[in-house]
């Protein structure tokens, strides 16, 4: 199971690293952007790798996720540890 979350994150992980953060900012292209890279582990708002964070409001708050520059910072987080993964 976890190697099958850790090939899920490793190919959003690729899929998003092609698309220009310009879109990630652009409300209008949101959508598209979180349906190409996110819905797989974020569907209906919900969070595969850790159920206790959500993508509802409240626990966006509570973990301080709330903002764009955060999302951008754990994405790349994300992607570093996929990667880093991946050549252990």
């Amino acid at each position: 199971m976890k190697r099958i979350l850790l090939t899920v994150l490793l190919i959003a992980t690729v899929l998003f690293s092609f698309t220009p953060s310009v879109l990630a900012a652009d409300l209008d292209n949101g959508a598209k952007v979180f349906g190409a890279n996110c819905a797989s582990c974020h569907m209906n708002g919900r969070n595969m790798v850790n159920p206790a964070k959500t993508l509802q409001k409240a626990d966006l708050e509570k973990y301080e996720m709330a903002s764009i520059e955060a999302i951008q910072i754990k994405f790349k987080m994300v992607k570093m540890q996929c990667l880093h993964s991946r050549d252990v």
